[in-house]
């Protein structure tokens, strides 16, 4: 079935913690999001997350934040792979995964 990742766009989306609170449901999504619930190291930022919005702006604020201060490379310094867990063929720090 299909099955929509992305909130509704325009007037109908509304920024809130119901991420963490279908979480702490057991509705997640994904598997590797349920996970989170689960996890000793994660399990109470979900809960708290999920009960306090004023923690999630604040949680959102401050990594957005600190995302800001990561350096981009650009042109030839940086690359888009085509596969988001190995470098391409053509990086010279390439080394073939092991299979």
């Amino acid at each position: 079935p299909t099955v929509f990742m992305t909130p509704a766009s325009g007037k109908d989306y509304v920024f809130d913690n119901s991420y963490y609170m279908q979480v702490q449901s057991r509705r997640a999504l994904l598997g590797i999001d349920q996970a989170l619930a689960y996890d000793n190291t994660t399990s109470a930022l979900v809960e708290a997350n999920a009960k306090n919005f004023d923690l999630y702006k604040f949680s959102v604020a401050y990594s957005m934040s600190r995302m800001s201060l990561i350096g981009v490379l650009t042109g030839t310094q940086g690359e888009i792979r085509y596969n988001c867990r190995i470098i391409n063929k053509n990086n010279p720090n390439y080394r073939k995964p092991m299979t």
